[in-house]
């Protein structure tokens, strides 16, 4: 634990993510203190007994003889923190019968916990945590509670024979400040067209990070492609993060022959190359992009990914992977099965998860990232994975069927109001899945059908972030949208 100093007085201060290595944590909107019934609801404040809380922690009064010691360990983002309290007594107060009490002071108002809930205190009888022959202890105060609204709340411990005697003899310290919640990750992938540029230096966008999706792997471990040194030197002057993303895209697509031969074949060699990418372009972090793996890599991924994570950390570098929806770990599915989400997350600070191309052209028409799909695909990878280190994804495209052959290309965000205006089209609403869609005849006289992403979608969608308590959202591609996606992005976040 790291001590911060209270002017005179040393508080401890627990990690407030000790158990996630990723910068961005998950918010949840909810007003301050409101989390139950009985969760600390902001009455009236008993001044007497803060200013003897406040100012005996301020002037730096020294505890009693044989000091007595409280500490705090806090695990978890600030939307699902727990705060464990280890209390050493005194030796002179040990084997008495006695109370050990718990507090915070939030924006002046004092609550207490009597160990079962939070309240305001109301300036007499101070409740006891709990009861008992007093000797060193762990309360447990604080349990899964989302404190993201509550930056600043101070908490203190105590214990004494009564909270008379704990107030008398300084039995009690403040012990915990709850930290401020970082902000969400947009992260935006951005692909080396003009347009991507425009989108990703565009400083009204609401973007956090931005993923260059501009190097490739050779299956003799080498690297190919060189990320634009322009976004890189405005994403430093921006305070951006910036990720190298690598992929095992070959002539046309994803090759799983390129993925083995780098990981597998030629992993040492490709492991020193990303490493010497990552110093050589001073980034936040690499971004491995492989798809389309053989079945029986999985293991051989999850332990490239673990001897990578663990070269990138000590450069203090991270390591994000892109990995495809699933709802489950199916031996079935060639796709996704070499994904062994449990695993990827003890090593990767981010898993961005591809929530989109729930369907494509090939397939029979139908939404590309469904609402009902993606919260059964998410739910299943906060269950494998801490939800910290997960980011949704949103796309900034739709696709365009010919409905007789089921072929079909995709259509960026932007390009589909002049799409509907063309056709006269008529937009529609799919509400159980949350998205859009059209039909309309082709100049050639064959039957289109569209399905697309809107405004109203995007904000419901990007929400999950928020209400699944996850580290943000990304979007494939910049470039491809507008102005509106990022207002809806921005709404969907803060709603």
């Amino acid at each position: 634990m790291n001590p911060i100093q209270f002017n005179d007085l040393a508080v401890q201060q627990g990690p407030h993510a000790c158990q996630h290595t990723v910068d961005y944590y998950p918010h949840k909107a909810i007003e301050p203190l409101q989390t139950a019934p009985d969760n600390m609801l902001m009455l009236n404040t008993s001044i007497s007994l803060l200013r003897q809380l406040v100012v005996t922690a301020l002037s730096g009064t020294a505890l009693a003889a044989a000091n007595p010691s409280f500490t705090a360990a806090a695990s978890g983002p600030v939307s699902d923190m727990s705060i464990n309290v280890n209390v050493q007594v005194a030796d002179a107060d040990a084997g008495k019968l006695g109370a050990y009490y718990v507090a915070a002071v939030y924006r002046g108002t004092i609550f207490a916990n009597n160990g079962s809930g939070w309240s305001v205190y109301s300036g007499t009888n101070l409740p006891a945590f709990s009861t008992g022959t007093l000797q060193n202890s762990t309360l447990k105060p604080v349990q899964s509670m989302d404190l993201s609204a509550l930056a600043g709340v101070q908490l203190y411990a105590g214990y004494g024979t009564s909270a008379g005697d704990m107030l008398a003899n300084h039995r009690y310290a403040a012990i915990y400040t709850v930290p401020a919640a970082p902000p969400y990750m947009v992260l935006g992938y951005y692909t080396g067209s003009s347009d991507s540029l425009a989108s990703a230096t565009t400083a009204s966008y609401p973007i956090t990070a931005v993923s260059m999706d501009q190097v490739s792997a050779g299956t003799d471990g080498s690297l190919n492609g060189t990320p634009t040194a322009s976004l890189l030197a405005n994403d430093n002057a921006t305070a951006k993060a910036s990720f190298i993303c690598i992929s095992n895209v070959g002539t046309a697509d994803f090759d799983p022959a390129i993925a083995h031969g780098a990981m597998v074949t030629n992993r040492t060699v490709f492991e020193q190359n990303i490493v010497a990418l990552a110093q050589s372009q001073n980034v936040t972090g690499i971004n491995i992009d492989f798809e389309g793996l053989y079945s029986a890599d999985r293991d051989a991924y999850t332990s490239f990914v673990a001897e990578l994570a663990t070269r990138l950390h000590a450069i203090n570098v991270k390591l994000m992977l892109s990995v495809p929806a699933k709802a489950s770990d199916d031996p079935g599915n060639d796709w996704t099965w070499p994904y062994d989400f449990a695993m990827l997350g003890q090593s990767a600070d981010i898993l961005q998860v591809m929530t989109y191309d729930e369907n494509v052209p090939g397939w029979a028409p139908g939404p590309v990232a469904g609402s009902d799909w993606m919260q059964t695909t998410l739910r299943y990878a906060v269950s494998q994975a801490p939800a910290g280190k997960i980011v949704l994804g949103l796309p900034a495209y739709g696709y365009d069927w010919n409905t007789k052959t089921n072929a079909g290309s995709s259509i960026n965000w932007k390009d589909i109001p002049a799409l509907l205006a063309s056709t006269g089209a008529k937009a529609q609403w799919d509400a159980a899945t949350n998205s859009a869609y059209f039909n309309y005849t082709a100049s050639d006289g064959t039957p289109h059908q569209v399905w697309y992403e809107n405004t109203q979608g995007i904000q419901l969608k990007a929400h999950f972030a928020k209400s699944m308590g996850l580290a943000g959202v990304s979007m494939w591609a910049l470039g491809e949208e507008d102005s509106s996606f990022w207002t809806a992005v921005s709404a969907g976040l803060s709603q």
